[in-house]
């Protein structure tokens, strides 16, 4: 309301000042408090500052004769931004300001000193009475180190009070390993430092290595490394030329150290965007996430650029080390043992339920088929979850069959020609059709010779649905799995009656037409063939909360064991 361009201006929700037209402003409407939006919005204004406003409009809206004309361009969003990226405190550069010279400078011992007094001077106010020696210790020993002096050297220092005496104890506390303690905890407060992630639902709550960042904060400090050198470390250490010394690494615990939201990654990034902002710039930048503001110099662009950064980048999955192992030592041995026997434990978990997933899918591939069956020729987006829930199905395996059908059925297949065949038909007609597509399939004179099996199941079997042809390939995909397990049991059986050490498994059925079905179950690019990585999440919850106990066991050792080595918990680029 400052500039005219934007007080005058017309918008979808009414001109802000209309001159002389009390009803068409929206200023007072917003005002009255009777309008949904309502401003002040701590408090109506004074009726007499209302009633001032409401004459003004009145009389024309009368505005400054200097007031520039033309400030729209000014008013702008953009030009907003940047003008607040211009004044804003925390882009101003550093300067070394000039020692005031106030009346009591006899009284101070240093520049700082000037300040002070030239403030108690406008206060009219007087200094404080010198510290007494022991006083002086006290105050250097906690503002240092955070910790008490001892009796000794509290009376070595009553003893011999001299300014020397004083700036030996002082270099020797900012030698001290206490002071990157006292002082580095500051930091680790502005980096939201935690040894747990928050609330994970039934993930492990502890950072494995997060002592190693806090360790590196306060090397840091004790070390007087760079400001600058400390800020590009913990945001980009992983892009260093660190030479031998890989302790720097740990510095990323700046970014990855927050809470973990539920695994919600978009509030993950927004927490390592606000730390790096918040901790290097003094600024948030929370709002630019919704929208721009006027009076923020970050715009919703920056953020969504920082927000890019922070989605490409990953915590990999193989922490890196920061210190190489002292292998002889009989602690670590005992951690490697522990790690490796719950490593273990979490494979064979794996294993096991990848067999039951594998052996479960075969023999459950009707209900799979007919799954597909119910949404064959779908437009709309399919929730997998749904179909056919009284047979226990896993969602992603029915999606894995939907999408190998597609596939089969862009072109002629020997196999799925019939399924093509029968998912085309129209509804309107297909009990027409259907029966007379059967035969013709059955007969199998064509051209295009469909699989001998399937074409004598539907000659004369009254398929006339894709419900109807689902259970004759579960039939005959079943018949296939059936034989080759008897093939395998027969093989190992000879194998063991001529007492052969090793086994020479079959490759493949004598039967070819059998061997054709079969290969569809067991290739890798079958829709059954599910790979063991991915055993975890294609399982219902009982499951899924089995491999997370397990991962929570290995978590836990990595956590506290007392022989585990220390690593990086660090962020990457991702390779996707």
């Amino acid at each position: 309301l400052d500039r005219r361009a934007s007080a005058f201006d017309s918008r979808e929700s009414g001109a802000v000042i209309v001159p002389g037209d009390m009803d068409a402003s929206r200023l007072l409407k917003v005002l009255s408090y009777n309008d949904e939006i309502r401003m002040p919005p701590d408090g109506k204004l004074d009726p007499k500052k209302i009633g001032l406003l409401t004459q003004w409009i009145q009389s024309g809206a009368p505005w400054p004769e200097d007031a520039p004309e033309n400030d729209k361009a000014e008013t702008s969003l953009s030009n907003l931004i940047a003008k607040a990226k211009a004044s804003h405190w925390a882009f101003q550069p550093v300067h070394d300001p000039v020692a005031p010279d106030p009346q009591l400078n006899g009284w101070s011992r240093n520049p700082i000193d000037s300040f002070v007094a030239a403030r108690l001077e406008k206060e009219n106010l007087t200094p404080s009475d010198l510290a007494s020696p022991g006083d002086l210790l006290k105050r250097v020993y906690y503002d240092l180190i955070g910790l008490p002096p001892t009796w000794n050297e509290e009376e070595g220092f009553l003893k011999d009070p001299s300014e020397e005496h004083y700036e030996a104890i002082v270099d020797r506390l900012l030698a001290s390993p206490q002071f990157g303690e006292r002082w580095g905890r500051y930091w680790l407060d502005v980096a939201r430092y935690a040894d747990t992630k928050g609330y994970v639902f039934n993930q492990e709550r502890t950072f494995p290595y997060s002592h190693t960042y806090r360790d590196y904060v306060i090397r840091a400090f004790n070390e007087d490394l760079p400001y600058n050198r400390f800020l590009i470390e913990q945001i980009a250490a992983d892009h260093l030329n660190l030479g031998d010394d890989k302790r720097p690494l740990a510095a990323l615990g700046f970014l990855t150290l927050g809470r973990r939201f539920v695994s919600n990654i978009h509030d993950i990034t927004d927490d390592r965007i606000d730390v790096v902002t918040r901790g290097t710039l003094g600024l948030t930048v929370t709002c630019a996430r919704c929208h721009d503001h006027k009076y923020d110099p970050i715009s919703s662009a920056d953020y969504y650029a920082l927000y890019g950064v922070f989605r490409s980048s990953e915590e990999p999955d193989d922490l890196p080390l920061i210190e190489e192992p002292d292998e002889s030592n009989p602690v670590y041995q005992q951690y490697l043992e522990a790690l490796n026997s719950k490593k273990k434990e979490l494979e064979d978990y794996r294993d096991t339920i990848h067999r039951e997933l594998l052996t479960d899918a075969r023999e459950k591939i009707q209900d799979y088929l007919l799954a597909v069956a119910e949404v064959w020729g779908a437009t709309d987006k399919i929730d997998y979850r749904k179909l056919r829930q009284e047979a226990d199905l896993e969602p992603n395996l029915i999606q894995d069959w939907h999408e190998y059908l597609k596939k089969k059925t862009k072109e002629f297949d020997p196999i799925f020609a019939p399924w093509k065949e029968f998912g085309n038909l129209a509804s309107a007609s297909v009990e027409l059709e259907s029966a007379s597509l059967a035969r013709r399939l059955g007969e199998n004179s064509g051209p295009d010779k469909i699989h001998p099996l399937l074409a004598e199941s539907l000659k004369n079997s009254g398929t006339t649905t894709l419900e109807d042809l689902a259970v004759i390939y579960a039939f005959l995909f079943r018949r296939a799995d059936r034989e080759w397990k008897n093939l395998l049991s027969t093989s190992a059986q000879i194998a063991q009656q001529s007492g052969k050490e090793t086994i020479d498994l079959p490759k493949a059925l004598p039967d070819t037409n059998l061997e054709s079905l079969r290969r569809i179950l067991y290739t890798e690019d079958g829709p059954l063939q599910i790979p063991r990585d991915r055993v975890d999440t294609l399982v219902d919850r009982d499951k899924r909360n089995g491999f997370t106990s397990r991962k929570n066991d290995i978590a836990q050792v990595e956590a506290t064991h007392p022989g585990r080595p220390n690593r990086a918990q660090l962020l990457v680029d991702s390779s996707n």
